[in-house]
């Protein structure tokens, strides 16, 4: 039936439009020393020189050095509350061991009996907080530059920039294990390497529910169709204006 029919042609159009489709990585440089900025990898992927000129793609680079502006601070600011949580217990032990050769306090004392159970939940606390400000700090981080991404992808149809991360494993004194996240941007652009406008793309999902129901319907002029760019813009809703999504929802409406 016609229920079915467009379920298959939709299936069989976006199994070929992600083969149509190449990807590859952009490094993150500077992510593995705390001395060396983080900043993205300024050479343009050989790929990308087809669909964009190369003011555009620095202007791209100087949107994501622009988020990861703060990342040094970061990695400073984490540097210097690691050593903190070092020192608190050691500074703690010291106050004890003060106290008890002193003969203020003696170890069967109500108060250094309170103090000795005190200083663990101290050293959890300033832990906890800098947990949170951490994680709290990478996070805007990773926000600001996936919305130099999105920013980009809406101002053109066929290059789709996605943050991401990848894990990296190394192994350490006594062979134990060591995990690090390492961000890097995704890039996918149309196989074919033809720029948008000279050639037909692959249908959109619209163009191809017409032609499953008996329409027609022009070929769409993208590697990605209407649908997802609607779907990344309203992924990015509450980090624009309402101006702004309604007149970049609006260009893309009126590419149909």
């Amino acid at each position: 039936n016609a229920k079915t029919t467009l379920t298959l042609q939709y299936s069989s159009r976006e199994t070929e439009d992600k083969q149509r489709m190449s990807s590859f990585n952009i490094e993150i440089n500077g992510q593995k020393s705390f001395n060396v900025p983080i900043v993205i990898e300024r050479a343009m992927p050989a790929p990308l020189e087809t669909y964009m000129s190369n003011g555009e793609w620095n202007s791209f680079c100087d949107q994501v050095d622009n988020a990861l502006a703060p990342a040094m601070a970061f990695k400073t600011n984490t540097m210097a509350r690691f050593k903190l949580l070092c020192t608190i217990p050691l500074a703690l032990m010291l106050v004890f061991v003060g106290v008890s050769s002193s003969g203020l306090l003696t170890p069967s004392d109500p108060g250094f009996i309170v103090m000795f159970l005190c200083w663990p939940v101290v050293v959890f606390l300033v832990f906890k907080w800098m947990m949170n400000k951490t994680v709290k700090e990478s996070n805007q981080i990773k926000e600001d530059m996936a919305k130099a991404c999105a920013t980009e992808n809406l101002k053109r149809s066929d290059v789709n920039f996605v943050l991401k991360e990848r894990m990296n494993v190394s192994y350490g004194y006594k062979g134990r294990r060591n995990r690090t996240a390492e961000s890097y941007i995704a890039c996918t652009v149309p196989s074919t390497g033809i720029p948008m406008g000279s050639a037909p793309a692959p249908t959109s999902m619209f163009n191809s529910m017409a032609t499953a129901l008996g329409g027609g319907g022009a070929p769409a002029t993208s590697g990605r169709s209407v649908a997802e760019r609607l779907q990344e813009l309203e992924g990015i809703k509450a980090l624009i204006s309402e101006e702004d999504y309604n007149n970049k929802k609006n260009a893309i409406l009126a590419s149909l």
